[in-house]
């Protein structure tokens, strides 16, 4: 007879959001600002139990990449400007700003995964 005493795995998701009106972000390794048009954020599921036997369903935010054409100077009317580049953002050593961080926690999946043999 088999006793199982663990059992561990994981899986991701990814989730890719569309916005608009969001504030300008600087690009990853430059000094040019973008405006963000698409959010992209990368979660790992973990399932945990506790030391009562109940399992815990865990996503855990494990990255975000911001893409968005860069912000030009301002029209003579005052207007933005969008050029064509399209810029990212990928922080690695520095805090997401606020608004970032709500948003992705926003989107963050929950529940279980069923693990499917064939």
């Amino acid at each position: 007879m088999i006793k199982v005493m663990s059992a561990s795995g994981s899986a991701e998701a990814v989730v890719s959001i569309g916005v608009t009106g969001t504030p300008p972000l600087k690009a990853t390794f430059q000094e040019r600002q973008l405006q963000p048009e698409r959010i992209t954020v990368r979660y790992r599921y973990q399932a945990q139990v506790d030391t009562d036997g109940w399992t815990h369903h865990v996503w855990t935010r494990v990255n975000v990449v911001v893409d968005g054409p860069r912000i030009l100077k301002p029209a003579a009317d005052g207007s933005q400007r969008l050029g064509v580049e399209v810029l990212r953002y990928n922080p690695v050593f520095e805090d997401l700003p606020e608004w970032l961080v709500k948003l992705a926690d926003e989107f963050r999946p929950s529940g279980d995964i069923a693990l499917v043999s064939v």
